[in-house]
């Protein structure tokens, strides 16, 4: 069956874009030493460009094409979730004791992908693994993944907004671009359940919504920075409070 040229351009574009962008925001955040203040999220950049520089240059060869992606694929879970980690500590970075608590949350939550995948990984028969079995394996990693990173950044946006906090507008960026790109990623997902098989639209719905967070870390990094409040209930000396009652229960 040959594909549509007009869908198929459409995901060669996609394909490219994303990690073009991704280049200059490296350039960027190297040029204005954002590295240094972000370096999980500058890494996670270079990921990227790297797994587009890898499974380009052997998508002509399909068994190992289908080891670089898987391989890209799950190292991304826990490159995500890296990220989203360091936004929270950056957006809770005058509260010690709410930080410390977040990074004990991030820990859980990369125990539970953990567990996850050796879960998933046990139902698979181990003598006679198939590849549909493999791939079933693989795609319940990823999507428990996504909502688990999901779950977390809207938490921390929902916290933003009750206690009115400041954002770097790089924070922001980061957390948005983040949000948007699982949000979509989770309901192209959605939908492919519902409405059955069917790949290219898939494709390009799911690769549009990361192009769609990599468009918005590209503008938030390129352009100039600025402070970023969230509207909402201006509460902070109940976060304070949150923050001295958990520094003793911490202790």
């Amino acid at each position: 069956m040959f594909q549509n040229p007009t869908i198929h351009a459409i995901q060669m574009f996609l394909w490219v874009l994303g990690p073009a962008l991704q280049v200059w925001i490296a350039v960027v955040m190297w040029k204005r030493k954002l590295h240094r203040e972000f370096p999980v999220f500058f890494w996670y950049t270079l990921f990227h460009i790297s797994q587009f520089l890898v499974t380009f240059s052997v998508q002509k060869m399909p068994k190992t094409l289908f080891v670089a992606f898987w391989t890209y694929e799950l190292l991304d879970v826990f490159f995500t979730l890296a990220v989203v980690q360091e936004v929270f500590v950056h957006v809770f970075n005058p509260y010690q004791s709410i930080r410390r608590l977040g990074a004990q949350v991030f820990r859980w939550a990369t125990m539970v992908l953990i567990g996850i995948c050796i879960l998933a990984a046990a139902a698979v028969p181990g003598t006679a693994m198939k590849l549909d079995m493999l791939l079933r394996w693989l795609t319940i990693m990823e999507r428990s993944a996504n909502m688990v990173e999901a779950g977390l950044l809207f938490l921390l946006f929902i916290l933003g907004a009750v206690f009115a906090l400041d954002w770097r507008d790089y924070v922001w960026g980061i957390a948005a671009g983040m949000g948007l790109s699982t949000s979509i990623v989770l309901v192209a997902w959605a939908l492919r359940i519902y409405l059955g098989t069917w790949g290219p639209v898939y494709a390009i719905i799911y690769s549009g919504g990361y192009n769609v967070g990599v468009i918005v870390w590209f503008i938030t990094m390129v352009g100039p920075e600025r402070q970023r409040r969230v509207e909402g209930l201006p509460d902070v000396e109940q976060l304070r409070s949150w923050n001295r009652a958990l520094s003793g229960f911490l202790r």
